[in-house]
């Protein structure tokens, strides 16, 4: 007998994760918009971009580069590490007015592609000297409107003052579309210049960004002007029917969905979002799904066509403004009939007696069986165990006769077992006959 020796050893594996360039850098912020004067020099600063990359080491590091061409890229310079955007040489009075430079951040993998992204930068370059005019709001004006607000709606009134004393300062918007105008002098109107709907089938914006100019001719000063377009609860639900037809049958358990109403809103928003409930029903028979709007079964073969073959429910629809508006709208339920109920003699025993002399084929008594059923099943009689064996038969489906001759001698009484039989439901009763 021989035995081999089993040797083994253990080692530890460290893996290590390399990171693949698989994101591209985002900016934090955009659209950026900066603004500065005329008069500044050489390296001020002018604002700063940021970006992020979620990838680590180089892959993960953020150079900054001016792609634009011509005089904007010699005006500005970026620090390619901190994104901060400064001023390549002094501003003139020449130079007023809007800049946009294109900014590109990109990774710098190693040895693989890199990746980017690009965002617009408005530089607004503002004139500059002691007699400028001034906004009544110069850091800007953030203003509300309802989606409902006409054209000629009025916003806001904006004026401006002038150290000079200028009488005749202008007053213009700056990107903003046909959605605004201005009317009258100073002070002069911001008016609603067409619709703000956001519901379909227009579906506008619920922010606008755009700006104002005022000018004396010379010198200018601009600001920036933000309308949020708030939503309007115009439009009540409305149910796709006004009545719901459906059936349940007597054995369906809790969960069983029975049907599923709609109502449609054509707000935009909450005031569009409608949720269900029922206002009325017979019990507790029924839930609904206060999002989905399926109704179902409450309970687990609770129902009985015998007691009530149908169930009316009133539904409502509500959406969520903060003034809300409903529909309503009713469902009819009806209880198809299940073959769920045992036949029931209307007598616990049948007795009966008979003359030795009846004929063969003499009726002692007549069967009778209910089914509450709807509609009742057919009811089929039968008869079991007679004794003596032969002596008594079914006729005319619910008639015991006699089958044979009758002797008293042999027998005083006469039994049986009579089935009634409503497939798949049956009962027995006994049968003595003297």
């Amino acid at each position: 007998l021989s035995m081999a020796r089993h040797s083994s050893n253990r080692s530890s594996v460290e893996v290590s994760v390399v990171d693949v360039n698989d994101n591209t850098p985002t900016f934090l912020h955009p659209p950026y918009v900066f603004t500065t004067t005329e008069n500044q020099t050489s390296g001020h600063r002018v604002g700063k971009v940021s970006a992020t990359d979620r990838d680590e080491g180089n892959n993960g590091r953020v150079v900054y580069i001016i792609t634009s061409t011509g005089d904007a890229n010699d005006t500005f310079k970026i620090d390619q590490s901190t994104g901060v955007i400064t001023l390549s040489r002094d501003l003139t009075q020449t130079d007023a007015g809007v800049v946009f430079l294109d900014v590109r951040a990109e990774d710098s993998p190693n040895g693989q592609v890199r990746r980017w992204s690009t965002t617009q930068v408005k530089v607004l370059i503002l004139s500059v000297d002691e007699f400028s005019p001034v906004l009544d709001r110069p850091s800007g004006y953030n203003l509300t409107v309802p989606e409902t607000a006409t054209p000629g709606f009025t916003l806001t009134a904006i004026s401006a003052t002038d150290p000079d004393l200028h009488e005749n300062l202008t007053f213009t918007l700056i990107e903003a579309r046909q959605d605004f105008k201005l009317q009258g002098e100073n002070p002069t109107s911001l008016l609603v210049n067409s619709s703000l709907d956001r519901d379909p089938p227009l579906s506008r914006p619920g922010h606008y960004l755009f700006y104002v100019r005022v000018s004396d001719g010379k010198n200018s000063v601009t600001a920036p002007i933000t309308v949020t377009v708030t939503s309007v609860n115009e439009f009540t639900p409305v149910m796709t029917q006004s009545v719901y037809r459906a059936e349940v049958r007597e054995d369906d358990v809790m969960g069983h969905e029975v049907i599923q109403v709609e109502a449609r809103d054509s707000d935009s928003g909450p005031d569009g979002v409608v949720t269900y409930s029922i206002t009325s029903q017979d019990g507790n028979t029924f839930a609904i799904n206060a999002t989905s709007g399926v109704i179902s079964l409450n309970c687990s073969r609770c129902l009985d066509v015998g007691a009530q073959d149908q169930y009316t429910l009133i539904i409502k629809a509500e959406d969520d403004g903060s003034i809300p508006k409903s529909d309503f709208s009713t469902v009819i339920v009806s209880v198809r009939d299940v073959n769920n109920k045992v036949p029931v003699f209307a007598s616990g025993v049948f007795e009966g007696s008979i003359r030795e002399d009846a004929a063969i084929g003499t009726t002692i008594l007549q069967l009778y069986a209910s089914d509450v059923d709807k509609p009742p099943a057919n009811l089929t009689y039968a008869l079991e165990n007679v004794t003596p064996a032969g002596w008594l038969s079914i006729k005319d489906v619910s008639y015991v006769v006699t089958a044979a001759v009758l002797d008293a001698e042999t027998a005083q009484e006469m039994k049986a077992i009579v089935r009634v039989s409503g497939r798949p439901h049956n009962t027995t009763a006994p049968i003595p006959i003297t």
